[in-house]
């Protein structure tokens, strides 16, 4: 009787699992119902009550109409589903990477894209892509720094010209020392380039502030140490910190300036009575300070 009942069963489970692909297929000519029957085939019951279950929901949704009084046009509830915008994503990475990993045409554009911003903040990728193996990217690369020397050299050139006809002006002196020593820091110079504009900082501020010590600021006394010692006159800056340092007995700059300075020449009592000096202080370090006050303290 049971294996009667089973037969059965599965002969009306196989009939309606052929009736569907055959209706699916044939009679509405859709590409779906393949699926569908397999799972009425090979899920007896189960199969037929899903199949049911969802042409009913599918009928009870298709006929309800939308409840536009309760439709929202808020713009923070709208979901937009759009395909992302990989150029944008690609170009959001470091210049460094893409011209590590990107295509030659994808070099070109992300440098292009570099060259249309100001010069000055770029500087330092555009000089990434000089050694770049790709021909036109270290082209393009090369005339930028081509022309941003040839503009900063002419800015230099009539900066120092205004300052000697300023009769020892500090001011136009030190608006000469901060712009070279910007273009210093950008890169785009050989080492013997570099200790040529050192020395002209040296020259320029040294004498401005000889002729108006009382107008010198900490940072002038700052950017003449760090030119002395970038053209290796360590002797020039040590007299010239510790001028300094008499001038500001208070300033944190001028004891962060010394102590590196007595370090490298080995003055080791200088460095540690300047070091203690320091520690026994009231000067309010910053960040900076307290950062090199430990690192000296640890040696």
């Amino acid at each position: 009787m049971a294996a009667t009942f089973l037969s059965w069963l599965l002969t009306v489970n196989g009939a309606i699992a052929l009736s569907y692909l055959y209706y699916t297929r044939i009679v509405k000519k859709q590409k779906y119902g393949l699926e569908m029957a397999a799972v009425i085939l090979f899920c007896p019951v189960a199969g037929a009550f899903c199949l049911a279950g969802a042409h009913l929901i599918s009928g009870f949704l298709k006929d309800k109409e939308p409840d536009y009084e309760h439709l929202s046009f808020r713009k923070d509830k709208r979901v937009s589903v759009r395909p992302a915008d990989t150029e944008a994503a690609y170009y959001m990475a470091p210049f460094e990477d893409i011209l590590r990993l990107g295509s030659n045409s994808e070099k070109r554009i992300a440098l292009l894209r570099i060259l249309k911003q100001e010069r000055h903040k770029t500087i330092s990728y555009i000089t990434n892509a000089l050694g770049d193996e790709d021909t036109e990217t270290s082209h393009y690369a090369a005339s930028a720094v081509l022309s941003y020397t040839q503009e900063r050299g002419g800015t230099i050139s009539r900066l120092v010209e205004e300052y000697k006809k300023s009769d020892g002006s500090l001011e136009k002196a030190r608006l000469a020392a901060e712009y070279i020593r910007d273009y210093l820091d950008s890169g785009t110079l050989s080492q013997w380039e570099k200790i040529g504009y050192e020395r002209l900082i040296w020259e320029v501020l040294e004498a401005a502030i000889l002729a108006g010590e009382e107008e010198a600021t900490g940072q002038d006394y700052r950017m003449l140490i760090r030119a002395c010692r970038g053209m290796g006159e360590e002797q020039k800056a040590q007299l010239w910190g510790e001028t300094y340092l008499e001038r500001f007995p208070q300033d944190e700059g001028a004891y962060l300036i010394l102590l590196p300075l007595y370090y490298d020449l080995g003055e080791k009592e200088e460095f540690f009575r300047l070091l203690n000096r320091l520690k026994e202080s009231e000067i309010m370090l910053s960040r900076e300070g307290i950062a090199q006050l430990r690192f000296w303290m640890g040696l």
